[in-house]
């Protein structure tokens, strides 16, 4: 398999990642401005946005932060608008912010933690793939990466259901969103990956 930076060249490309205010997202985003990339910066907390952003510039890269829920469509809509008007193309989306929050045995997890790492990690992630698609399909061009964490690609997730699950089922999303776009004749590049455990 091909290397991202194989895939794609990122000099003068601009990624977006969401949770890129803190842990691997923000290791992510610096990464990517290494190898030539503009960055947007998104996450739902300004302060860790603009570390990440600060470091990144003094090492001589281009970010911009924007605060946003990946879990509310409108805001999502407006992200990447605001990508747009900035930078004028988005060509990688890293669909990396998630929830873990929800660690229990079924009969002991509080439904709403369970249901809200569902939600941030797989309703997000189709939020955003959705809203950047209408942009690379227009370009015929771009690459989705979904970060599956090996939340539920290999096997059941004890105590960890809610994380589990939506791993899983963003495992399918991804399949399935590469089909539909190779169906339609699209050039736009869909991946699923599983980085095991990070520092």
């Amino acid at each position: 398999m091909q290397s991202l930076t194989q895939t794609v060249a990122l000099q003068g490309k601009v990624a977006l990642v969401t949770g890129a205010g803190t842990s691997i997202g923000r290791e992510l985003a610096r990464e990517f401005t290494r190898h030539g990339a503009k960055v947007v910066c998104v996450g739902r907390r300004r302060q860790g946005l603009d570390e990440t952003v600060r470091l990144i510039e003094a090492e001589g890269g281009v970010a911009l932060a924007i605060q946003a829920d990946v879990t509310d469509r409108t805001q999502v809509e407006q992200m990447v608008q605001q990508s747009l008007a900035q930078f004028g193309q988005i060509d990688l989306l890293f669909n990396n912010a998630g929830s873990f929050r929800s660690v229990a045995p079924v009969w002991e997890v509080d439904p709403e933690t369970w249901w809200q790492d569902v939600t941030t990690n797989l309703y997000g992630s189709l939020l955003c793939c959705r809203a950047v698609l209408q942009h690379m399909r227009a370009r015929n061009t771009g690459v989705i990466i979904n970060m599956d964490g090996g939340g539920g690609a290999h096997g059941p997730n004890i105590a960890g259901s809610g994380y589990g699950c939506s791993k899983a089922a963003l495992l399918r999303l991804s399949e399935g969103l590469a089909r539909e776009l190779e169906i339609d004749g699209s050039a736009v590049l869909v991946f699923c990956i599983n980085p095991g455990f990070v520092r």
